[in-house]
Order: C-alpha cells, then sequence, then structure tokens
C-alpha cells in the first residue's frame, strides 16, 4: 500500500476533517444531498452526469451512524478545474486543496449545519466506483471499504513479488512489486533500498511506477485470478473467500498475504475480521 493510498482512504472512510468545523452527516441527509450535488458538479464542469459519482460510505451507513463527509469523484484530468470549483463552492470560501493525495475538498452550508464534500479527480469512474465501494451489508456488520482494500494492498504486496541483490545480512536490497493506487489504478513498482552512499538502508522506497492496468477486472485477473471478476469481490467476506479457495491463483503467498492484511488493519485501528483472528500470532 502507497502512503498516498493510505491518506486517500483515511479521509474517504474516516471523514479527513480537511475542513475545521464541520459537522457529521446523518445518512438521510447524505441520500439526499449527493444526487444534487453530482448534477451541479458535472454542470459547473461542463461534464456528462455519469462522469460524477458520489463514493464512498456516505448515504450507505446504518441510519444512526453518521459520514464524516460526503465524497464525489470525478472523471476528468482538468485538476485545476476541479480545485477552481471546490473553491468556488466553498461556504464563506472555506475550501481546502490537497493535491498531493488528489482531493479537493470544501464547505457546504445546509439548513443550520455545515458539512465537508470532498472532490476527487480521477482517470476511470468505473475504477474509482469500485475501489471506494462500500457494501451496506460490511457496514452493517462494523466493517469498512478499508477492510476489503487491506487484502487487496496485501494481495498488491506479495503476488507478483521479484526480489534482487543482497545486503550483508543476505536480505534483498532491490525489489518490483505491484503497488494499487485507489484512485489511479495498479501500478508495477521498482523499489530499492539501497541509500546515496552505497549502504542498505531499512525500508523500501519507491524509484519508479508504471500503470498496469486502472479497468477493475483485470487488477481483480491479476490480483486474484481470471475465474474471478470485480462485480464479485466488492465485500470483505467475498475477496477473502476468493482468496480461501481451491481457485485463488496464488495458493503459495495466501499466508503472507492473510498476515498482511491483518498487519494493515491493525494499523488503521479498525475492527479484526473473525477470518483473519486465526492470523493473529
Amino acid at each position: 500500500m502507497s502512503f498516498k493510498s493510505f491518506l486517500i482512504e483515511t479521509l474517504l472512510t474516516e471523514g479527513g476533517a480537511a475542513i475545521k468545523g464541520t459537522a457529521g452527516v446523518p445518512q438521510a441527509t447524505a441520500k439526499q444531498l449527493l444526487p444534487k450535488l453530482t448534477a451541479q458538479v458535472a454542470k459547473e464542469l461542463g461534464l456528462k452526469p455519469n462522469m460524477v459519482k458520489a463514493i464512498g460510505s456516505a448515504g450507505h451507513k446504518p441510519d444512526d451512524q453518521l459520514s464524516g463527509d460526503l465524497d464525489i469523484a470525478i472523471e476528468t484530468d482538468d485538476v485545476d478545474a476541479v480545485k477552481t470549483l471546490a473553491s468556488r463552492l466553498g461556504h464563506n470560501g472555506q475550501s481546502k486543496a490537497m493535491p498531493g493525495i488528489n482531493v479537493y475538498s470544501f464547505a457546504l452550508k445546509h439548513k443550520d449545519d455545515i458539512y465537508q464534500v470532498d472532490l476527487m479527480p480521477v482517470p476511470n469512474l468505473k475504477y474509482a466506483e469500485w475501489s471506494f465501494f462500500a457494501d451496506e451489508g460490511d457496514l452493517a456488520k462494523g466493517l469498512k471499504s478499508a477492510h476489503r482494500n487491506e487484502l487487496l494492498f496485501a494481495l498488491a504486496h506479495h503476488v507478483n513479488m521479484q526480489t534482487s541483490g543482497e545486503d550483508e545480512a543476505g536480505e534483498p536490497t532491490e525489489r518490483t512489486r505491484y503497488i494499487l493506487d485507489l484512485s489511479k489504478g495498479l501500478f508495477n513498482a521498482t523499489q530499492s533500498r539501497m541509500g546515496k552512499r552505497g549502504k542498505a538502508l531499512k525500508s523500501f522506497s519507491t524509484t519508479g511506477r508504471d500503470l498496469v492496468t486502472n479497468d477493475p477486472d483485470k487488477v481483480v485477473s491479476l490480483l486474484v485470478g481470471p475465474k474471478f471478476k470485480a462485480s464479485g469481490l466488492q465485500t470483505f467476506d467475498s475477496l477473502y473467500a476468493a482468496v480461501a479457495s481451491e481457485q485463488f491463483a496464488f495458493p503459495e503467498k495466501r499466508e503472507a498475504i492473510f498476515k498482511s492484511a491483518l498487519k494493515g488493519i491493525k494499523k488503521k485501528e479498525l475492527a479484526i475480521p473473525d477470518q483473519l483472528s486465526s492470523s493473529d500470532d
């Protein structure tokens, strides 16, 4: 998992509080506001309505829960237009541009409350809808899209890992592996832990990355296997079952994948799914 993906998902799953003083959004209010907001954003940017979609968990959580913000993905490469729009729509000029993580937030006044709206320009809306999908069944069980995505990040980390070079302890110093970027797609990355003085460092740094695909079905085929489709792996349970099944393309990596997913879930301080409790040793 890249640090960028970590920050993006933290904002989208926890409500990043980029705009100070905003309130939590009731689910009924989210369902009321999101269709109006997506239509307004499309019109303001001169885009077709199907190029702007609500993503994330707002409007899908149990009715007694609040959402931290309202998340909207926009299929466009005109980032400046999105930034300008966020600035223009912000109540009392309240907006915040976070280009490093590709999110542009603004304050929305609704009745007596101020809510945060996050705009995210993406190259492929179909991919963003899948990567940020929040299943109502998962949410009702206390699971977030982050749970499923930690398992996806673990798959990307392990299934295509190639290493080379060795330090004095015999540990690899160079490697290539997949990186899953939640907003842009699946990348093949080159990583090194060699310092400028020729000494091995503790951690790997990414030195380059190339897009492999941002088609959800192709991502799933590469990470899980050709017998699976993205539409069937939208929940944590379904993805876990696929990795645990005989059809999983990389059974020799299964244990390492589950351990990595558990580590990521713990790092985010999320509830540990029952399926992964046996990996907690």
